[in-house]
């Protein structure tokens, strides 16, 4: 029996995902994603998974991957869910739950967190740069 994660819907909304629960299981986005087949009800499952907490079914799929978010099912959602934006939730949040330094979850949840390693990035490119000769 699969575990529920009753607070999993206020954890993806961290990574991004804030209109998810809007949804009404209407299928829209099933029918109109391409990546949809009779047998597979893509994205609609992950949606679905994602509202329960069914943090293991997500964890085991491969389905958030396949997304390459071309925006179909959130232009025709008639509630405005953005399940585009959950895929891409979904991923930063698997990401996160893989990465063994944590790294990725604070990049992902902190913006400011975010800002300070682009700005080492960038300082680090610079001066890589200006020190072997380049201008």
């Amino acid at each position: 029996m699969p575990t529920i994660n009753p607070n999993f819907a206020n954890e993806i909304i961290k990574f991004g995902a804030k209109d998810f629960n809007l949804c009404f299981n209407c299928g829209n986005c099933t029918a109109i994603c391409s990546l949809s087949t009779n047998d597979e009800t893509f994205p609609r499952e992950l949606i679905r998974y994602s509202t329960l907490g069914l943090e293991d079914e997500l964890k085991s799929s491969l389905k958030p991957w396949l997304c390459y978010y071309c925006g179909e099912c959130s232009t025709h959602c008639p509630r405005q869910a953005n399940p585009g934006e959950l895929m891409m939730s979904l991923r930063r949040w698997l990401t996160a739950q893989y990465d063994w330094t944590g790294l990725s979850g604070l990049l992902y949840k902190n913006l400011w967190a975010y800002i300070l390693a682009m700005i080492t990035v960038l300082g680090a490119t610079i001066g890589l740069s200006y020190f072997s000769g380049y201008s």
